[in-house]
């Protein structure tokens, strides 16, 4: 995971919330019109507007079965 192109507060309240490169990000929820989306990362739970979820690079991994 990282983060694209985006204001440096953003960037910075990301990390702070854990959304750091190489973290796993969990996708648990998506709200019923699609906005917030509920993650896990870092053992924490939190509920990201949809604004703040386009600015993540993430790569798709499989979860175990």
């Amino acid at each position: 995971s990282g983060i694209k192109e985006c204001a440096a507060e953003m960037r910075d309240h990301l990390y702070s919330l854990g959304f750091l490169p190489g973290k796993t990000i969990e996708l648990l929820q998506v709200c019923p019109l699609g906005d917030p989306m509920v993650v896990r990362v870092m053992n924490k739970q939190w509920a990201l507007p949809k604004s703040m979820w386009e600015h993540l690079e993430l790569i798709e991994k499989e979860s175990p079965a």
